[in-house]
């Protein structure tokens, strides 16, 4: 039974599909060019690193190798490293608040891969 034929016979009070509103697909934006740093670029940015703060220079040699944000690598703890295994673990990652003057320990995952 249609739902016209069903009002028409008083089985409803009304067509509920005449408020539907179908959407047309949106225009997609213009996308950004995404740039990604060439291995010159990270030649050069460890080798200046290395220069001028060793930590730093191990710190973002980490970040590089394994793709981790700089708020997972700093909330990495030792028994989420498995050196047997060759795997890291990512449970949290580490927000500063410098309002508070409080690290922030949160879910990882980001909005955009929930």
């Amino acid at each position: 039974m249609s739902i016209k034929r069903a009002v028409g016979l008083k089985k409803i009070q009304s067509n509920f599909c005449e408020e539907v509103v179908i959407r047309t697909p949106r225009e997609k934006s213009e996308k950004v060019k995404v740039r990604f740093i060439d291995y010159e670029q990270i030649t050069t940015f460890l080798s200046a690193a290395k220069k001028d703060n060793l930590l730093y220079h191990a710190f973002f040699c980490h970040l590089i190798q394994t793709g981790m944000r700089k708020g997972e690598a700093g909330a990495l703890q030792w028994q989420q490293v498995d050196l047997s295994e060759q795997r890291i673990n990512i449970v949290q990652t580490l927000d500063y608040a410098p309002e508070t003057d409080a690290d922030l320990f949160g879910d990882p995952q980001s909005y955009k891969s929930a």
